[in-house]
């Protein structure tokens, strides 16, 4: 199952990958996305894909 990653250290806190899809991902207390989920099902991973394609600075990927 895909795991969503989020690298702390490269996001700019845009919030446009938990706008784009809130049910995968929520901000935490600075603001910095945090999955909602250790996993997700596969048929998640198309919106997986939106939320990654929505963060402009690349902070985000998938992972098997």
């Amino acid at each position: 199952m895909p795991r969503l990653v989020v690298d702390r250290d490269t996001c700019m806190s845009s919030g446009q990958c938990y706008m784009v899809q809130p049910r995968l991902l929520q901000p935490d207390e600075e603001d910095i996305p945090v999955p909602t989920a250790e996993e997700f099902p596969e048929e998640d991973r198309e919106a997986l894909m939106d939320a990654v394609h929505a963060c402009p600075t690349g902070a985000l990927s998938i992972q098997e």
